[in-house]
């Protein structure tokens, strides 16, 4: 888990407490397989419209598919992209805007897609490893890019982007 708990005026759950969204990232640790299939897992779990479960992930491992992560960090806006090149994978998490029974949209694909991707960050804490959530450059549908590493040890230390964690 993190060294930043937030600070609570109620008594929460250690993987709530610990979870946080830094910009700074061990770039020399990856993820592992495993670590992957259990946040995707967690991902499952969460709950959603007539368990429609609308959110699809895709996942870009900088070591495993440098052209695919490389694509999806040029989708982030250049300010986020400079913290962004440390993570060793990043996740877009997007939804299906109709349900896969009828051509009616799903009112609640976005929503339904936060508790994912908010299921995927509590497991991430849990591991820990850390995410950091952010809109992507395209607006005509939400997308979310997941940011997926360990945070960085020693916050305020080595970059301006640690002293600003």
């Amino acid at each position: 888990m993190s060294n930043k708990a937030a600070i609570t005026t109620q008594n929460l759950d250690p993987i709530i407490q610990n979870r946080w969204s830094p910009r700074a990232f061990q770039a020399d640790k990856s993820v592992s397989g495993a670590d992957l299939t259990a946040l995707l897992e967690a991902a499952h779990w969460a709950p959603s419209c007539m368990n429609e479960q609308p959110w699809r992930f895709i996942v870009c491992d900088k070591t495993s598919h440098p052209d695919s992560w490389e694509k999806l960090l040029s989708c982030l806006m250049a300010k986020n992209q400079l913290w962004a090149s440390q993570a060793p994978v990043l996740i877009l998490a997007s939804a299906a805007q109709h349900f896969s029974n009828s051509d009616k949209a799903n009112a609640w694909a976005a929503y339904d897609t936060g508790a994912a991707v908010q299921n995927l960050a509590l497991q991430a804490t849990a591991l820990g490893l850390s995410t950091h959530s952010m809109g992507v450059k395209k607006k005509s549908w939400p997308h979310v890019s997941v940011i997926l590493s360990k945070p960085a040890c020693n916050l305020g230390e080595s970059s301006p982007i640690q002293k600003s964690d």
